[in-house]
């Protein structure tokens, strides 16, 4: 058992160090294959996802760190209705939700589903549903600060082509992407 926090970036490294071909320069991510033998492997305490779209209606931006204890969330476009892929929306379930105005999905309001706030925070030991957003938590400033530089940094470093959003939106430091 091991329990890296990892994500689909660390495939193309570790399949490329399993055959023993160097891999290209810049991958975001490294190999799994040094940690496979540990179970509480140093310095996998953390890793970062996205999601962009899953299909044409599904379109909804947002990054994400997520560490032991805390997962910090970035909605790109916040102003935007959460959109559900067709086959979610054809669902019985999302049906019954929106033809019986079904006010909770288990213990998060259906509001809060369909309008995110721009950013999130969530204690995921003790809140694994993620009901209760803990971003303006004065407590938590400074889990909230780093990891929000967490992810700015590291959306500057994998040139995320979000980047220009952000820096029209007024985000300080977020120079869009140049190729």
């Amino acid at each position: 058992e091991n329990d890296a926090l990892v994500n689909w970036c660390n495939l193309a490294p570790t399949i490329f160090d399993w055959c023993g071909v160097a891999a290209p320069e810049g991958l975001p991510e490294q190999s799994l294959v040094p940690i496979l033998d540990e179970e509480h492997p140093e310095g996998w305490d953390e890793t970062f996802f996205s999601h962009t779209f899953h299909e044409v209606t599904n379109y909804y931006p947002y990054r994400v760190l997520r560490g032991r204890k805390y997962k910090y969330v970035r909605n790109l476009y916040p102003e935007l209705t959460t959109p559900l892929p067709s086959d979610l929306w054809a669902s019985p379930t999302w049906q019954a939700v929106r033809n019986e105005n079904i006010e909770m999905m288990g213990k998060r309001p259906t509001q809060n589903f369909l309008h995110q706030s721009a950013e999130a925070l969530f204690d995921i030991e003790d809140d694994p549903m993620e009901s209760t957003n803990l971003i303006d938590d004065a407590s938590l400033a400074d889990v909230v600060e780093a990891m929000r530089q967490k992810v700015k940094t590291f959306r500057i470093e994998t040139k995320d082509p979000w980047c220009l959003a952000s820096y029209h939106a007024g985000e300080s430091g977020m120079a869009p992407v140049v190729y």
